[in-house]
């Protein structure tokens, strides 16, 4: 039998891997400790383990990038209700709503060529170590 803190595939344990999609499901760090079980002392001496910690920043950009995707979806039928809104009155708050949405798209936009821009760099740095 496999005990609960025996690695799973090199990894993480079995309780690390139960633990992180509760932690990760939470709005902080303590939420998520109190739904997994664990103490927070606990989850920041797991966190000094690289196996941990990289697993576990994984997951949550996994789940930014999850969020990112769900907002880009929305960016289309914000635009569509923002150009409906021109010719009508009112709805102020709906049409604020759907700027902020426009405008985080446009924000993501410029991160992800940020990100292509530093991840070239890094490969020429790379290339000529």
């Amino acid at each position: 039998m496999i005990s609960k803190n025996e690695k799973v595939c090199n990894f993480v344990t079995r309780r690390q891997a139960k633990a992180l999609p509760l932690i990760l499901s939470e709005r902080t760090v303590g939420e998520g400790c109190q739904a997994a079980g664990i103490s927070r002392k606990c989850f920041y001496n797991w966190m000094k383990e690289e196996a941990f910690r990289n697993e576990y920043r994984d997951r949550q950009r996994g789940l930014v990038d999850l969020a990112l995707v769900t907002l880009k979806g929305n960016a289309m039928i914000a635009a569509e209700k923002l150009s409906a809104m021109v010719a009508t009155e009112g709805g102020p708050l709906l049409r604020r709503v759907c700027r902020d949405v426009i405008d985080l798209n446009l924000k993501i936009r410029e991160f992800d060529e940020i990100e292509a821009g530093l991840e070239a760099l890094e490969k020429r740095i790379t290339e000529e170590a």
